[in-house]
């Protein structure tokens, strides 16, 4: 076999060297005139360790080198990171604000348990929906008057049902002066909607 069939043979064996590193080892296995069998079984034989005396010693030192990431490569590995860090603190602020909600919205369910006027409680839930707090303080005073308004509206309640076991003395009703504006607001929208399914007086 010639130097070029041989030079074939080596690289198919050592694809991680150039061929002009093999060029030399092939030019001596040429000159020794081996036959397509011969050479053929030679070189299946041959390891690394072997044919360092005919390759550079660079040529092996080149595979071992990392490969060289290029700018663009880097800048779009970096944007990926970035959308996947992005995409977790949003799914964690998500699951922090419902979190936040649910236990808000427990809190409120509790502190008008007590409550006995049905429907305050319920309107009060409703609301509470649609309600945003800019802080934990706001949401603090905001429960705080929810108790309030809580005691007003039993108390209110109470005296109604006092008015109606005896007589009033006047035909007023109960007094909403000493109640906060939002209990105050509801009893009034209640006590209207009483009047308009009265008739008229003879």
């Amino acid at each position: 076999m010639n130097q070029e069939e041989i030079l074939a043979l080596l690289q198919q064996k050592f694809p991680q060297l150039a061929p002009a590193d093999l060029a030399p080892l092939a030019s001596d296995l040429a000159a020794q005139g081996p036959d397509s069998h011969q050479s053929q079984a030679l070189i299946t034989k041959l390891t690394e360790e072997q044919i360092k005396d005919f390759v550079p010693a660079e040529a092996f030192k080149k595979k071992e080198q990392p490969p060289v990431v290029s700018p663009a490569l880097e800048q779009l590995v970096a944007a990926q990171v970035r959308q996947a860090v992005s995409s977790l603190e949003q799914r964690l602020l998500r699951y922090e604000d419902a979190q936040s909600y649910q236990q808000r919205y427990s809190a409120l369910q509790e502190a008008l348990d007590s409550c006995e006027d049905r429907s305050f409680r319920d309107q009060s839930l409703k609301d509470f929906r649609r309600m945003q707090f800019a802080s934990a303080e706001d949401f603090t005073q905001y429960l705080a008057q929810k108790r309030e308004d809580v005691l007003q509206a039993n108390q209110l309640l109470a005296n109604q049902r006092l008015s109606q076991q005896q007589p009033p003395l006047s035909s007023k009703g109960a007094s909403l002066e000493h109640v906060s504006p939002s209990v105050a607001t509801f009893i009034q929208l209640q006590q209207n909607e009483g009047k308009m399914f009265k008739g008229k007086e003879v």
